[in-house]
């Protein structure tokens, strides 16, 4: 195996295998052979690639209209990223950096321009969030192009960001939820006035219920689908999600770490729901003729995969008529976190549980420390005095002259 020189790339040897990578910008060249004179003369191909790239001249006049479609089409659109991602960074460039920035020529991007485009999108109203997401874009976007030899320096180093506001996080208390719940299984709301059954409850009252007992992501429920769920052993294999998008529709993909891809443990009343939730798909069955099987555990009426704005409207409805504050689905999984935490789940079991990458994402994202919480904590200490004996008396003592 030859030394590698500076800048060459990294070797390897796995098993009778010889590999090579290196990663220029957002590309990564690979090479994998396993004769030895084969794969120095596939390398070398590789190297000169990469040095044709670095010293070709692009057209001095290109703008950014021309040059950023084309990359993320080329570096970010599926399968080498999410459709979700691939969305974001269409949007971005759609909304925030083409309408300021598209005409203007690489070569003629300076940073004070890219903090005068940053500044611009705050006086106007766009979102600390929004700018973050444009800004990223934009970065990523013009690293690729000092590669390709655009640019000699990337003029997005050195620019300042808006803060974003740190937002309350949002926990139903205990209360809340038994009000929540309450009123999803007491009286008659349907989203449909054809419903089958007249007086039945809300439609998605079991999934309210399953979402504050597991703590899944709303596109992990949905697309939950019944063989990946055991309830003799009270177990859920989340190995996807649902997605839609407006041209391809409903699809199932992986969820959108490597961490999410797990099994939980659910506690009796999750597993109850569940059952409850089956029972109701197997009434449907048998009633509607029109029946679409998906084999989903939350489907629509017809079986249908369920849409998350309908979910949301009748969540909404559900917290007006009980009088309680605007949440979101998601903090329906926040609150469900937060209840693990407090109930004394370690918090690096509750990271596995909740699907996430790093651990400070749980604590910093997900998990309230409730005033409850604290006093009951509080009350469980030991008396400071019995923690240090030797000092009891002096303590005591000092606590008469306090008195």
């Amino acid at each position: 195996m030859a030394r590698r020189k500076s800048g060459e790339g990294s070797y390897d040897k796995i098993g009778d295998t010889y590999v090579w990578w290196r990663r220029v910008g957002n590309r990564r060249f690979v090479v994998k052979r396993k004769d030895y004179t084969e794969f120095r003369k596939e390398v070398q191909r590789k190297l000169a690639e990469i040095e044709q790239l670095a010293t070709s001249t692009p057209p001095p006049d290109a703008t950014l209209d021309q040059f950023l479609p084309a990359w993320i089409e080329g570096f970010v659109a599926p399968p080498k990223r999410a459709r979700g991602t691939y969305r974001s960074y269409l949007g971005a460039y759609k909304n925030q950096i083409q309408p300021h920035l598209g005409a203007k020529k690489l070569s003629k991007l300076k940073t004070a321009m890219i903090q005068g485009w940053i500044n611009e999108l705050g006086v106007i109203g766009t979102g600390a969030r929004t700018v973050q997401i444009a800004f990223i874009v934009l970065k990523r976007a013009l690293v690729s192009a000092v590669t390709q030899g655009y640019l000699s320096r990337n003029p997005c180093d050195g620019c300042e960001l808006p803060r974003t506001p740190q937002k309350q996080m949002r926990v139903l208390s205990p209360q809340e939820m038994c009000k929540l719940l309450a009123e999803a299984f007491h009286r008659p709301h349907v989203h449909r006035r054809d419903a089958i059954i007249q007086r039945q409850g809300c439609r998605y009252r079991h999934l309210y219920r399953f979402l504050l007992l597991s703590g899944l992501r709303i596109s992990e429920a949905l697309g939950l689908k019944i063989d990946r769920i055991e309830l003799k052993n009270g177990l859920v294999h989340v190995v996807e999600q649902l997605e839609w998008d407006s041209k391809d529709g409903w699809s199932f993909v992986p969820p959108k770490t490597k961490s999410s891809i797990r099994t939980i443990v659910l506690e009796d009343a999750a597993v109850r729901t569940l059952r409850h939730q089956l029972a109701l798909i197997a009434r449907d069955k048998e009633l509607i003729e029109d029946y679409q099987e998906y084999g989903l555990v939350f489907p629509t009426l017809r079986g249908t995969p369920s849409h998350p704005r309908n979910i949301q409207r009748q969540l909404d409805v559900l917290l007006e008529r009980a009088e309680l504050k605007h949440c979101c689905l998601h903090d329906l999984r926040r609150t469900c976190l937060t209840n693990l935490a407090n109930r004394g789940l370690p918090l690096h079991q509750l990271k596995a549980y909740a699907g996430h990458t790093s651990i400070t994402t749980t604590s910093q994202y997900y998990v309230h420390v409730s005033l409850e919480a604290m006093r009951h904590s509080m009350m469980s200490l030991k008396p400071l005095e019995n923690t240090v004996p030797k000092l009891s008396s002096e303590f005591n003592s000092e606590l008469l002259l306090l008195k």
